[in-house]
């Protein structure tokens, strides 16, 4: 699991305060098979969200 909101002008970049704790991470548990945590969650900002501005449907109900 991962999730890491950056928010910064380089949308494009992976800022290299991060790279060690988190992309290193993935690289060497999906890439090179090692046996290294990849349990991140982390927001880099306080975003409110109003689920009503984005959503006008109601979930299915699926059979």
């Amino acid at each position: 699991m991962g999730y890491s909101q950056v928010g910064h002008s380089d949308h494009c970049g992976f800022p290299a305060s991060q790279q060690g704790s988190e992309l290193t991470s993935f690289i060497n548990k999906f890439l090179l098979d090692q046996s290294v945590t990849t349990n991140v969650f982390r927001t880099d900002g306080n975003f409110n969200f109003n689920q009503a501005n984005w959503v006008d449907w109601s979930v299915p109900t699926l059979t």
